[in-house]
């Protein structure tokens, strides 16, 4: 040891080595034991680091015999002596082993795949290897994606989210870190941030993205890795490429107004309402809902009032350019109008509000309850010959429309469908809703009053409906539950549900939207009284209305009048009216005898007398009869005299019956007061009854295109027409139908022509109705009646006829003889004898009488005058004798119903209100005779009617005309004459009016209309002067002769009509577009022309002698 630099003396302990050697007792040349051991592991990898490490090897001994091993290092002096091999050689005992330990540095030049050490075994011919890498290697970490991180759009304010991985390519374990620039720190971070990183191993990292502006970022954090063996002083570094960019995000519905229709109040349904996010980042939003009733009458506290829409979900993300639906519930808890206004928020990477709320869309349902409504009523039986507005005044289908469209109350809908809930025969009502079905009344043993109601479904959700009996909303008990004890009500009850007094069919049904279902009502009238009957009609989840059924069935001996409602309401009339219109009001015989009626008129002198002597109410027909089944029509003249509501009692007795209260009313109007609206639009005439029907009734085969006609407004003594239309809608058979008219106080108001007539299958006819107003203004309202009869059916009835006739002819001349002395011979000879005898005076040649015919009520005492005991013989006579048929009945006619109403008013009165329609009307005027209001008799009142629109005096010209126009229309020689005509030139030239038209001088006394529409007065009178069209005006004036004007008005109307007969036969399109004429060549016209231009001027040109 070299310390001569050393000054003072150091102290060295001695050191000790040991010394291992191992040898054998062979001999040379003799075979050493064969070894039989294993080496764990064969291959020893050290760290690929530069520094000092250390590996073990299991050497073991599985022989049985002893075994040495010794390091040989000749193969590789220079690698092998890098290595360290401690024990380097030794003996292992059989079974046992040795543990070797290896030590070296590793160096950059050591090979990459690693050197091999021997160990002999027992001698150099067995040898084991030992493969040792110890080679220094680079540090290598690789980056996804190239060093580059790529995140997407981000909403300022918002965060993003993205995962990164980092691989350790090498073999030594290695420590992470990430070192983010401070300024860098509030845009990104990454999660874990440190780490171990073994060979071959993946971390991965969540790194996230906050922009703080709307603009594109560049970020460059550093990863820093070292070994782990390592004290952190050889570190490697890798940068990371990380680019974003700040924007702002906003999302939109898919439909700015989303519309759910129609829903059930408190049912649930479901809807989603797409949101979309056409911004280039994902949005995070928060949804609000803003809830508004949209009915004005509706009162409700905002604040209280639960929400009908709820959301599924109020937060979420939604990507970049994607779509989310939004799920949601409706479920309006009342009838309204509901919009709800959705809103959105934009939030942070918190989850707090960044900005302020923002409209999103709107969303707009209706809650509404099931409804029906009665569109269409017809009658049959015994009050089929009522009238559509009778009947729906009967059944109130008014105000039942009224209820079915309005919203129920809580307490109907205790139960939504119908369900036995009641242990009594008269169940507990849980309505307000109370209607009256009157079915009228008719003489005992009559046919049953059977109504049809047609129910339309005008909603857009199923409607399940039923008409709850007593016994329908009754629990069924068991028998050993019933007490047996009735109340007279219960009894009552069960006896007309057992009688089947009032029966419906179908009594339940189902009707989807816009579905019609006819239901027909039916009223017996076996038992004489009056009966009424509680009935409910329950919608599902619905209305629940009751109704009481009513109907009289009257004795056939008691006189009755029935009257369908206790009150009447007159038609509003201005007051100062000189001349107040005629009010109808009908009472109807429901009985089998005449009824004898009177109207207290001591209340009308009552009233008259209050009113300063002024007749506000009189009756012009205060007493009459009524025959069976018919209606009379009491007129009434109401003429307010102030500005209000009249209301008056009147009694109206009736001949050996019972007497009945009615209430009139009436309103007055002020025409000062009331300039903006005309006080003629608010008749009473237009009622709530459809005007066409749209469905037909089980068995109709006849339609009417109409079945009200509103004539409206029209002047005194005027006519109107309209068009109707009849089809046989049957494809089978053919019908005859026939108008029975009605009348207006004795007065033949209305025609139609034709009157009768026959429908082939699938035909149909045009009639004209012709409406002439009488000479007093009247309030019209006309019921007229098409009886139609198919004609399958009056063959059968005159098939029975026919045979009823032959048989009374056999009954006649037939008959039985019962002698039982007589032989079988003089039997055959009498059945032998012809039937039709010839007619002698004198006694009959026969022996016996010809028997008449038997019946329950006297066959017993003829048979008895013959003989006074029945033999065998005579009761085989007896059962042979054939029985006497009934009297076939005729078929009953179905009936259609046609409502007619108009309002008739005075010439001046009419000119005052309607300027326009009076001038239209006019031609209908030149006959009326004006009469002074104060000359005019309220009690008898005359009529000056023009002439007659069919009758003898006006058809013969009609058809002498028609026939001259059809055979003009079809001569050839005619129609070219037409064609030459239009090639001549015009000759017409106009001259002044003042050499041509007599100047007519205006008496002032007597002012005038004149035919083109200028007023220039009304005059009182007319003269037959003037009607001829020469009154008035110079005696010198030229005379021309004109053809009638109700000729061709008759002329027009006929045109018309077949052109309408043809438009519905499909023989002419009104709508197809107007065909082209093809003219002559321009030459041809032009030389024509020419050459009668040229022999005009010619005969200009020539001298008059």
């Amino acid at each position: 040891m070299d310390n001569h630099h050393i000054s003072q003396q150091l102290l060295c302990p001695p050191w000790c080595v040991t010394v291992r050697v191992i040898g054998h007792s062979f001999q040379p040349g003799k075979e050493h034991f064969i070894p039989c051991c294993s080496l764990k592991s064969p291959q020893v990898v050290f760290p690929a680091l530069s520094a000092l490490s250390y590996r073990t090897v299991l050497l073991q001994n599985g022989g049985d015999l002893p075994l040495t091993f010794c390091l040989n290092r000749s193969s590789d002096p220079i690698l092998a002596e890098s290595v360290c091999v401690i024990p380097n050689c030794g003996l292992i005992q059989p079974g046992h082993h040795q543990i070797l330990t290896l030590r070296t540095t590793p160096t950059e030049d050591s090979p990459k795949r690693g050197f091999s050490l021997q160990l002999q075994l027992n001698a150099a011919k067995h040898t084991k290897e030992l493969t040792v890498v110890s080679a220094v290697e680079k540090l290598c970490v690789s980056l996804e994606g190239d060093g580059s991180l790529y995140f997407q759009p981000t909403a300022v304010g918002s965060q993003t989210q993205r995962s990164h991985q980092i691989r350790n390519l090498s073999s030594v374990p290695l420590w992470f870190q990430w070192s983010i620039p401070e300024p860098d720190q509030e845009l990104i971070f990454v999660e874990p941030d440190a780490g171990e990183l073994y060979p071959n191993e993946i971390s991965v990292q969540t790194w996230s993205f906050s922009p703080l502006a709307e603009r594109a970022y560049t970020l460059k954090p550093t990863l820093t890795f070292w070994p782990i063996q390592t004290d952190g002083c050889n570190k490697s570094h890798l940068t990371l490429k990380v680019m974003g960019m700040g924007c702002t995000g906003f999302i939109e519905a898919e439909k700015p107004v989303l519309d759910v229709e129609e829903t059930l109040v408190g049912s649930y349904r479901s809807i989603e309402v797409p949101l979309v996010n056409n911004s280039p980042c994902p949005v995070s939003f928060c949804l609000s809902v803003q809830q508004i009733l949209l009915d004005e009458e509706l009162i409700y506290d905002p604040d209280t009032e639960p929400s009908a829409l709820q959301l599924d979900c109020e937060r979420g993300t939604i990507a970049s350019h994607s779509t989310m639906m939004l799920r949601s519930t409706v479920r309006p808890y009342r009838r309204a109008q509901y919009l709800w206004k959705i809103s959105y928020h934009t939030l942070n990477a918190s989850g707090f509000v960044l900005s302020s709320p923002q409209a999103l869309c709107e969303v707009r349902a209706k809650g509404v309850f099931p409804t029906l409504q009665v569109t269409d009523v017809c009658s049959g039986g015994s009050v089929s010959t009522l009238s559509k507005v009778h009947l729906w005044k009967l059944f109130s289908l008014d105000s039942l429309n009224m209820h079915l469209l309005s919203s129920p109350s809580s307490a109907e809908l205790t139960y939504g469908t119908p369900t036995r809930h009641s242990l009594r025969s008269c169940p507990s009502i849980f309505t307000k809703a109370v209607l009256d079905f009157n079915f009228s009344a008719a003489p005992v043993n009559s046919d049953p009053s059977a109504f049809v109601l047609m129910f339309h479904n005008p909603g857009s959700i199923p409607v399940d409906w039923a008409f709850l009996f007593p016994e329908d909303q009754q629990i069924e008990l068991e028998y050993w539950a019933e007490t047996g004890e009735f109340s007279s009500t219960e009894l009552y009850q069960m006896k007309v549900q057992d009688n089947r007094v009032f029966s419906i069919s179908p009594r339940s049904g189902t009707l989807h939207p816009g579905q019609q279902r006819a239901v027909r009502f039916s009223y017996s009238h076996d038992f004489a009284g009056t009966d009424r009957f509680p009935v409910v009609f329950k919608l599902s989840y619905g209305r629940e209305i009751l109704l009481n059924f009513q109907g009289v069935t009257v004795e056939r001996d008691r006189p009755y009048l029935h009257f369908a409602s206790n009150q009447h309401v007159f038609t509003s009339v201005t007051i100062g009216d000189c001349s107040p219109p005629r009010q109808v009001y009908e009472l109807h015989n429901a009985g089998a005898v005449p009824v004898r009626y009177k109207v207290d008129t001591a209340v009308l002198s009552q009233l008259q007398m209050d009113n300063f002597n002024h007749p506000a109410l009189c009756c012009l027909s205060p007493e009459g009869e009524v025959p069976p089944g018919k209606t009379a029509a009491l007129e009434w003249i109401f003429s307010p005299l102030e500005a209000k509501m009249y209301h008056i009692d009147i009694p109206v007795h009736i001949q050996d019956g019972d007497s009945k209260l009615v209430r009139f009313e009436g309103c007055g109007f002020d025409t000062a007061t009331m300039i903006s609206s005309n006080p003629f639009n608010c008749s009473d005439t237009k009622g709530s009854v459809p005007c066409a029907q749209r469905v037909p009734f089980p068995g109709q085969v006849v339609f009417l295109s109409e079945d009200s006609v509103s004539l409206g407004d029209v002047p005194v003594c005027s006519q109107s027409s309209r068009i109707l239309f009849l089809t046989n809608v049957s494809h089978t058979d053919t019908v005859h139908y026939t108008w029975d008219l009605p009348q207006q106080g004795n007065q033949q108001v209305v025609q139609i022509h034709p009157e009768r007539g026959s429908l082939c299958p699938g035909e149909c006819t045009l009639c004209v109705l012709t409406f002439t107003s009488t000479d007093y203004p009247t309030i019209y309202r006309l019921d007229l009646i098409c009886q139609v009869n198919q004609e399958s059916a009056l063959n059968l009835y005159r098939e029975a006829l026919q045979r009823l006739e032959e048989e009374k002819e056999r009954q006649q001349d037939e008959f039985t003889i019962t002698d039982r002395n007589l032989s079988e011979s003089q039997g055959d000879l009498i059945h032998k004898e012809p039937v039709a005898a010839p007619v002698r005076k004198g006694p009959p040649l026969r022996k016996y009488k010809t028997l008449p015919p038997i019946c329950a009520s006297s066959s017993s005492e003829t048979v008895g005058t013959i003989c006074t005991k029945l033999t065998r013989a005579e009761r085989r006579a007896r059962r042979e004798t054939p029985r006497v048929r009934r009297q076939p009945e005729p078929p009953q006619p179905a009936l259609l119903h046609l409502e007619v109403t108009a309002h008739s008013h005075g010439l001046l009165e009419y000119l005052m209100h309607f300027p326009v329609q009076f001038n239209k009307l006019y031609r209908c005027l030149h006959s009326v005779k004006h009469r002074n209001p104060e000359t005019t008799s309220r009690t008898s009142l005359s009529v000056g009617l023009p002439p007659p629109t069919h009758g003898p005096e006006k058809d013969i010209p009609m058809h002498v005309l028609t026939s001259l126009l059809r055979d003009i229309l079809d001569d050839s020689a005619f129609a070219q004459s037409l064609i030459t005509l239009a090639s001549k030139p015009i000759t017409y030239q106009p001259t002044k009016s003042s050499n041509s038209t007599p100047v007519c001088p205006a008496s002032s006394s007597s002012p005038q209309v004149l035919l083109d529409g200028t007023k220039a007065g009304l005059s009182e009178e007319h003269t037959t002067e003037d009607r001829e069209g020469t009154g008035g005006c110079s005696g010198n004036m030229q005379h021309t002769e004109h053809v009638p004007a109700d000729m061709s008005e008759g002329v027009l109307l006929n045109t018309l009509q077949n052109l309408m007969m043809e438009a519905i036969s499909g023989e002419l399109v009104l709508t197809a577009h107007p065909r082209t004429v093809i003219l002559p060549p321009v030459s041809t016209r032009t030389k024509r022309m020419s050459r009668a231009m040229v022999e005009v001027e010619k005969r200009k040109n020539e001298p008059v002698e």
